[in-house]
């Protein structure tokens, strides 16, 4: 369990008071006598409250969410927490609330999207609890999508504050993410803007989020949306490959590579499947493995027309393309 250093003297005063009016026949006294053990997560969190030092953030999280997993009671004891003293904690500036918003989205409790909410809103909000709250948002149940809009627009406040600081640029990364999980397709024009023009970081979370939400059922993009992203990537991968930086930053290029897979209308295909062929041939990083999961994707979208185009970007090296079209084959069903 996590060490800190509290005083005990109210607890002392307060039961000393209680001793003095209230009459040892009272049934209070006689409960007081044989009390209701109190909740390890509400003491831990006194303790923390109380700390001289800082905490450990990671030994925090590990211990609430031990306690919480093997009792309901202590897991309830969590949720009554968050709901009566989350707030005064977020006024405070608490860093150690982080710990608490971690374990609160891992384990599903009733009073996350509300704590998760008031601090994403408040502009003044502790950096560090706002940077957690910002990557853990998307995985927080949400009661309308009404709330999930205007949490949305607080995180978006948040990565733009964070972007236009070089020292705070990566919590924009973490954060990315989870702008399409919250705005849908309010989010594309932004993503993609930030996919074209932003630094190679930015770029890389902002293709990340897009890759990990176009995969969720029932996700596809308008045509000109398509259209448009397509031929955004295409070009910022052009860019990255002839800039000579390219195997200084290979994720970004095999991140892109998945999403023009994701995304490809079939008026692109062609410079699509030229793409995969040359970073399958001449890879850097991942970009292999990112061009045969992007030509498994292209296949089963498009069908016979992602075969043509793809053989015909092998043609010049048959030996290459015997070794990529049996990947294909063996992927089919992994996605």
């Amino acid at each position: 369990m996590l060490q800190v250093v509290t005083s005990t003297a109210t607890e002392n005063a307060i039961a000393v008071e209680a001793a003095e009016v209230i009459p040892a026949s009272s049934p209070i006294a006689l409960v007081s006598r044989n009390p209701v053990p109190r909740s390890e997560i509400r003491a831990l969190l006194d303790r923390v409250a109380g700390a001289r030092r800082e905490v450990d953030l990671s030994e925090l999280v590990d211990e609430l969410v031990r306690l919480a997993t093997a009792s309901a009671a202590e897991r309830t004891a969590l949720d009554v927490w968050i709901k009566s003293e989350g707030e005064r904690w977020r006024r405070e500036h608490r860093p150690a609330l982080a710990a608490v918003v971690e374990a609160a989205v891992s384990l599903s409790l009733p009073a996350t999207e509300r704590l998760v909410a008031a601090i994403l809103e408040d502009a003044e909000s502790d950096p560090t609890v706002a940077s957690v709250a910002a990557q853990r948002v998307r995985l927080v149940p949400l009661a309308q999508d009404s709330h999930r809009t205007a949490l949305g627009h607080a995180l978006l406040r948040w990565i733009e504050r964070w972007e236009s600081v070089e020292a705070t640029q990566g919590n924009a990364t973490l954060a990315l993410p989870s702008v399409p999980w919250l705005l849908g397709m309010q989010s594309l024009d932004g993503l993609t803007d930030r996919i074209q023009n932003s630094i190679p970081v930015i770029a890389w979370a902002s293709a990340l989020g897009l890759v990990d939400w176009l995969r969720a059922p029932k996700v596809v993009l308008p045509p000109d949306a398509a259209t448009r992203l397509t031929d955004v990537v295409l070009k910022r991968i052009e860019r990255e490959v002839t800039s000579g930086r390219r195997a200084e930053r290979p994720d970004l290029v095999a991140m892109l590579v998945r999403l023009a897979g994701l995304v490809t209308p079939g008026t692109l295909l062609d410079r699509t499947a030229a793409l995969l062929a040359r970073s399958f041939a001449a890879p850097r990083g991942l970009e292999d493995a990112a061009a045969v999961h992007a030509g498994r994707v292209l296949t089963e979208r498009l069908k016979k027309d992602a075969t043509r185009a793809l053989l015909s970007a092998f043609a010049a090296t048959p030996d290459v393309q015997a070794r990529y079209m049996t990947l294909l084959l063996t992927m089919r069903g992994r996605l």
